[in-house]
């Protein structure tokens, strides 16, 4: 068991760090002139504003490796409220979005229609799914608590 233990902390912290370093990447790319003429079609989603938005779902990701007994508290209450943090980075993208166009449907690009379907998505799954719900509920207790137990 401790080895399986290992293995899934190695491999959320290398998820963790693929990810960091995509955004660092997309961050780059955007003080560097956007990557090319090839990156004309991801540029919307390079504005610090929409990365902004990701930042409460970001910490939530973090906390996956991050949920053991001996974990500190902000830890603990990131997990208990994942879901409503989910749901706050989605409505900061959408509400961002929303001031950015207008309510004018066609002054959206493809590719935010495509985030805008793809954040509906990830809302609803995290609203309906009965897996989701248990998942936020379970955090390893404290060593206080298991030796009391």
């Amino acid at each position: 068991m401790n080895g399986q233990r290992s293995l899934d902390h190695i491999t959320t912290r290398g998820l963790r760090k693929v990810t960091l370093h995509c955004y660092l990447a997309l961050i780059a790319m955007q003080f560097k002139g956007g990557g090319g003429r090839e990156m004309t079609y991801l540029t919307p989603l390079l504005d610090k504003a929409f990365i902004i938005t990701d930042l409460p779902a970001l910490a939530v990701f973090y906390v996956i490796g991050a949920r053991r007994p001996e974990s500190k508290d902000v830890y603990r209450w990131i997990w208990r409220n994942g879901r409503s943090l989910i749901y706050a980075s989605v409505a900061m993208y959408l509400g961002i979005v929303t001031l950015r166009n207008g309510l004018v449907l066609s002054n959206y690009a493809a590719v935010e229609w495509v985030m805008i379907a793809g954040n509906a998505v990830v809302a609803f799954y995290a609203w309906r799914s009965e897996f989701i719900g248990d998942l936020f509920n379970e955090f390893p207790p404290p060593p206080e608590a298991e030796a009391e137990s």
